[in-house]
């Protein structure tokens, strides 16, 4: 869904958790971030306006017949890189504009080259909240068309809605529906494997509802530039980014090139292929993690279903050198796994905004150190971005939990029973300002809880980034080694004969991939994470085995 404007935070009770919370553990030794500044966050302030250390009285109402609007205090979060690494624009209360960075960072490409604004002229308005058209549409630099004047027809899979009368069962039927729509198990199917237009009528209504746009949709899928925007909001906490544009054209791509497939139009489903794949790469260029993956998930796709193009049809050489060549653009970009840090700690920091914000105005609010706390999570973030292993993670989620031990039993040291601080009528628990008043360092409290969300997981993405580094050398190398045998009418007796260079490296062990010759097939794999040779035995691709790898069909001789 698309995020909604700014609400009140659950965060603003995350502390009774930290505070409250049972351990059985022993008194652990404390540690802080290795590279932890000793600096207080007041002596290394870049602002030129002084911030007050106590409370703000209230202002003295003027002689007058109205009263003077209050003058709100200076934000609770200070403007200097130690604390925020975004430093402007500034939203109107004074705190840094996420949002706005993110846009001045990644818009400004050219609609022509932006694969995401090819894609949503086609779309039109469908699947964005009324109120969100105008501002997607100028943030793309396109003009949307309403839904029914669009040129791509979606595919509508919303599971239907069952009005039952009294306590019947459900039919088979229903129960199917209810389940996601027949049109879904259609599409479920059409996606993975050569269909005909009997099997599947109503997705083979949608490829045709839409064929005539195709070379619209190719031409934007090569575009070289992706730039997403983020929907009107308050906050990054919620962030979602354009699923519609993403769901619609990789479903139509992958089921409109295995029809293709049936139909053996072998060059129709191969430039269907491509394009999906080079959508997947451009997915792939975003900073966040999981529209990231998407693509990622896009090229698996793409990949799998044109080995199995090539399986099912009698592919010439001058085919497979086209499909060559188009591979070549096919290759995945270059990814810098600190990016995805970078952004999980825009998103920590705007949370803490978002905090700030909600309790600003409270009188107890400037108890909370907000820079300091904010210093001490920039350093936890830059650890992980030096060094962004499992194993780095790990220390620093330990540190955390220590930090939090640590704070308890400071907190049940000054208040033996948590439960006088609970309101007398028995409602509601202990505010993060009523706890802030026993502990000697509250800006623990807020980020402690709220950092681990925030930390990503970077053995998830560079797992899913070598795999596909390694499906894309596979893929390459199964072209080859077909090439070879339809120009030479021979097997390949070693990768060295298909001259692939850098593509037989397994990035797995920076050594050559496995090959093995088999009565019907030619086996090309990978040791894949284990790092041990499974022989490759496995039936069917090894996109996804013990061993990963693709069985290259012997050319009939």
């Amino acid at each position: 869904m698309w995020r909604r404007g700014r609400a009140s935070h659950p965060c603003l009770i995350f502390v009774i958790s930290v505070a409250l919370g049972g351990c059985q553990q022993d008194d652990p030794h404390v540690t802080r971030p290795s590279k932890a500044s000793t600096l207080d966050p007041a002596e290394t302030s870049t602002s030129t306006t002084p911030r007050p250390d106590v409370e703000t009285l209230p202002h003295e109402i003027p002689s007058s017949t109205e009263s003077a609007a209050p003058i709100r205090p200076e934000p609770l979060i200070r403007i200097a890189p130690e604390v925020t690494k975004i430093v402007a624009p500034l939203d109107e209360e004074g705190y840094p504009d996420y949002l706005g960075a993110y846009e001045a960072a990644h818009s400004g490409i050219e609609p022509s080259k932006n694969i995401i604004a090819g894609l949503r002229e086609l779309l039109g308005q469908q699947g964005l909240p009324e109120e969100a058209v105008e501002e997607y549409g100028r943030k793309l630099g396109v003009t949307l068309a309403k839904p029914g004047d669009a040129f791509f027809q979606t595919i509508n899979l919303r599971p239907a809605f069952i009005a039952v009368i009294g306590d019947r069962e459900l039919t088979a039927e229903e129960q199917a529906q209810l389940a996601g729509t027949s049109l879904q198990q259609q599409l479920d199917q059409a996606k993975t494997r050569p269909w005909s237009r009997e099997e599947f009528p109503e997705v083979h209504s949608w490829i045709a509802a839409n064929e005539g746009i195709l070379p619209r949709i190719h031409a934007a899928c090569r575009r070289p530039d992706i730039y997403m925007p983020i929907m009107a909001g308050a906050s990054l906490v919620d962030v979602v980014f354009d699923q519609q544009v993403i769901v619609q054209f990789t479903n139509y791509l992958s089921t409109y090139a295995m029809l293709k497939t049936h139909e053996e139009n072998t060059d129709r489903a191969i430039e269907a292929l491509v394009s999906l794949g080079l959508l997947g790469s451009r997915l792939m260029e975003m900073p966040e993690p999981v529209t990231c993956l998407q693509g990622v998930s896009a090229r698996v796709i793409s990949g799998t279903l044109m080995i199995l193009v090539v399986k099912q049809s009698e592919v010439g050489s001058e085919r497979l050198e086209l499909m060559e060549s188009e591979l070549i653009g096919f290759a995945p970009p270059e990814i810098d796994l600190s990016r995805f840090i970078e952004w999980d700690r825009m998103r920590f920091l705007d949370a803490m905004c978002v905090i700030a914000k909600d309790i600003h105005d409270k009188p107890a609010a400037r108890k909370f150190n907000f820079d300091r706390a904010l210093v001490v999570a920039n350093e936890y973030f830059d650890r992980l971005a030096e060094q962004p292993t499992q194993e780095v993670l790990k220390e620093i989620l330990e540190e955390i939990n220590a930090e939090q031990l640590e704070l308890r039993r400071e907190f049940l040291a000054a208040v033996p029973d948590p439960t006088t601080l609970i309101p007398k009528d028995g409602s509601g628990e202990p505010s993060p300002l009523q706890l802030a008043e026993f502990v000697t360092k509250p800006e623990r409290l807020l980020y402690l809880h709220v950092l681990p969300a925030y930390l990503g997981q970077p053995e998830l993405m560079s797992s899913g980034l070598v795999r596909d580094l390694c499906r894309y050398r596979l893929l390459r190398l199964a072209v080859r080694a077909s090439l070879h045998q339809a120009k030479n009418n021979a097997d390949p007796e070693s990768l060295d004969l298909l001259d692939s260079g850098d593509l037989q490296i397994d990035p797995y062990t920076g050594q050559s991939f496995l090959m093995r010759i088999d009565d019907d097939s030619i086996m090309i794999y990978s040791v894949s994470e284990n790092r041990i040779d499974d022989g490759g035995s496995s039936e069917g691709d090894l996109w996804f085995g013990e061993d990963m790898g693709v069985r290259v069909p012997k050319i009939n001789r």
